[in-house]
């Protein structure tokens, strides 16, 4: 019997430690990426321009309409319909191609508009070469499903890890060599081939031969089911161009940049944690699809501890930004400084995202999804628009603050509380442990900092005194107020440390 088909007969009552291992595996993969990341990001900041980081911002821009074609969700569908994977498989196969070469050559014919939008004659270069990894990618729709159904969390995070790294390392090498913003886009194309080159070897056995097949009756179904999800792509992905169209439309491309820098470095928390746990997630609620007060509660778990682990990591981050960044950067980058502290608290708030999608996905509740993932995402872009004119980087930081904070509670309550009957008190289990223990230790930093000011002479000192305390008294009170994942997560990570460590 083969692996696909063990994994689909996984017992029910193990599938919560699968989620929570999963879940481990991820953070493990996201210290390491981050890590790279940082390490990367210092580089390069150095390295590179303020217009050099508006010029990446503007090509994903450019990119981004044409790629909602690459955002048919066809992966997820085949996990939704797990028990036909093999039916599916081959017409699943070349829709996605088929749709990846329309994005690619959309991207194409964007390129010259966009380099005139933004009067930067470089984009139409840059937007090709993200045009080939767009296609790139639809290669690898059969092993992404395959390794999700089969719950290969593992290895998953193992080869995101992996490629992450790669990437990063790639990018501090060309700017060495000064490629300015190529330094981003180059390692694109390179990292999707090796991705998709790893997920395909991790589960080719368990894989259907592919054939030259075009069921235009099965194209029909897919469609149906992944023009929803195309559809509600369009919202984030035209709210993400507003960004740096509402920034230049008012400021120069070095704002842009300005932007892209502070955003970047605060969304890698959901980049590499939240949208990784929609992986771990989402195939093992699709497990229990007909159960749907056990899909409700692995949802509220996993929330909590997404939330619990996320507050931790951006409240420090908003704490040592100005330290950090004038360690690193002196003062090229401080101007930086307050859009990113907003744009952290912002995503305490935004990480559930991920989550909430995956439920909806495992419920096929695909009318949800359609209006959770455009109303909100449309209902910022005056924002944006406001808070540019009136304060620039600072002001689309707000803006994307005040939009999380009331679109994230609104998701939790509604896929909580079911179809029709919103569960008002759902958010506060969510969020109020972690902004508790959130707020209360980073008002006892601020308290210390302020009461020796000496310490505030050297930033280095005032780094390892802000994550000192912050750890400690952070720590300290979610085992107080979130006890329960706090020892659940315990518990898998010590699970997990201990098949690394040697042992008789």
């Amino acid at each position: 019997m083969t692996q696909m088909n063990d994994e689909l007969n996984i017992e029910e009552t193990g599938l919560a430690q699968h989620t929570v291992r999963g879940m481990v595996w991820t953070l493990v993969q996201t210290l390491g990426s981050k890590a790279a990341g940082v390490v990367a990001q210092i580089f390069l900041a150095r390295l590179l321009s303020h217009s050099d980081w508006g010029l990446v911002a503007a090509t994903y821009a450019a990119a981004a309409l044409p790629n909602v074609f690459r955002m048919t969700g066809v992966s997820q569908i085949l996990v939704a319909k797990q028990k036909q994977f093999r039916r599916w498989a081959v017409h699943a196969f070349w829709f996605e191609i088929a749709l990846g070469m329309v994005s690619s050559v959309g991207m194409c014919i964007a390129a010259p508009i966009a380099a005139t939008v933004f009067k930067a004659p470089e984009l139409l270069y840059t937007t090709l070469i993200i045009a080939v990894a767009a296609g790139i990618n639809s290669l690898g729709v059969l092993s992404n499903a395959a390794t999700l159904i089969q719950l290969q969390f593992r290895n998953i995070s193992l080869v995101n890890l992996y490629v992450n790294i790669f990437q990063s390392g790639l990018s501090v090498i060309l700017a060495f060599c000064h490629f300015g913003a190529y330094s981003f886009i180059i390692p694109v194309p390179i990292g999707n081939a090796i991705k998709v080159f790893a997920m395909w070897w991790l589960v080719h056995n368990d894989l259907p031969p592919i054939r030259w097949e075009i069921n235009l009756l099965r194209w029909r179904k897919l469609a149906k089911d992944s023009s929803v999800l195309m559809l509600a792509s369009l919202g984030p992905t035209i709210t993400y161009m507003a960004y740096p169209a509402a920034l230049r439309k008012f400021h120069t491309i070095e704002t842009v940049g300005l932007w892209f820098f502070a955003w970047n470095l605060s969304n890698q928390i959901i980049q590499l944690l939240a949208n990784n746990l929609t992986m771990t997630l989402f195939p093992t609620l699709s497990k229990i699809k007909n159960k749907p007060e056990r899909q409700k509660a692995g949802f509220m778990r996993a929330a909590q501890a997404l939330v619990l682990i996320t507050t931790f990591a951006c409240i420090l981050e908003a704490l040592t930004a100005y330290p950090g960044l004038e360690l690193l950067f002196g003062t090229k980058w401080l101007a930086a400084v307050v859009p990113l502290q907003i744009f952290s608290l912002a995503t305490v708030f935004g990480v559930v995202g991920s989550p909430i999608n995956s439920i909806i996905m495992a419920q096929e509740r695909y009318r949800l999804y359609l209006w959770y993932n455009i109303l909100p995402p449309l209902a910022l872009i005056p924002l944006l628009y406001l808070g540019s004119w009136r304060y620039g980087v600072a002001g689309v930081a707000t803006a994307t603050l005040v939009q999380a904070a009331v679109v994230a509670p609104l998701g939790v309550a509604l896929v909580a509380g079911g179809a029709g009957k919103p569960d008002w008190l759902s958010p506060l289990k969510v969020f109020w442990g972690s902004l508790f223990c959130g707020a209360v230790a980073g008002v006892v930093v601020l308290i210390v900092m302020n009461s020796l000011p000496i310490l505030s002479k050297n930033n280095i000192v005032v780094i390892i005194v802000i994550c000192g305390v912050f750890s400690l008294i952070y720590l300290a009170l979610a085992w107080l107020v979130c006890r329960p994942i706090m020892k659940e997560l315990l518990s898998h990570t010590i699970h997990l440390l201990y098949r690394f460590l040697p042992h008789k």
